[in-house]
């Protein structure tokens, strides 16, 4: 579409006149460039405002290094402590036996879901496979999509 025809150029040379005979207040000289730059800096948010996966490299990895670090020491540092604070309380001590006896009905399950995997054929493992990989990559797409369409609501006048 041409927008350089005769109508529009008188046009525009008519509102740019009656603009310039208004006498209301103007703008201040930096207002184009404040309005720019804060347009700029709400369409690039911070990192921390991003998913995980788009955050620089490095910060991805120190974040990733920080948790395991802390859940080493958790582990390490924070686990004995809490069993010892466990051992020495009589109503926990009842909930240690019940998460143990809980432990022992885990170890029974997973005893005999591995005797159960040995004896399936590979065929309905492979079937099983493909229909969890379905699933959890429909998953991912159907979050995608719903991502995706925050976003475009977000950025709609």
């Amino acid at each position: 579409m041409n927008h350089n025809t005769p109508e529009n150029e008188s046009l525009r040379r008519w509102t740019q006149g009656a603009l310039r005979q208004l006498n209301g207040p103007s703008a201040p000289p930096d207002f184009a460039a404040v309005t720019l730059a804060r347009i700029q800096r709400e369409a690039a948010p911070a990192w921390y405002r991003l998913p995980w996966l788009q955050w620089p490299t490095a910060v991805r990895w120190s974040s990733a290094v920080a948790l395991l670090g802390f859940t080493t020491l958790l582990a390490v540092a924070g686990l004995p402590r809490l069993h010892d604070l466990l051992e020495n309380t009589g109503w926990i001590r009842q909930i240690t036996h019940t998460f143990d006896s809980l432990a022992s009905a885990f170890q029974t399950w997973q005893s005999a879901s591995r005797m159960t995997w040995a004896h399936l054929p590979r065929s309905l493992v492979f079937v099983l496979s493909l229909c969890f990989a379905s699933l959890w990559i429909s998953t991912l797409g159907l979050g995608t999509a719903c991502w995706r369409m925050a976003q475009r609501t977000r950025h709609l006048p």
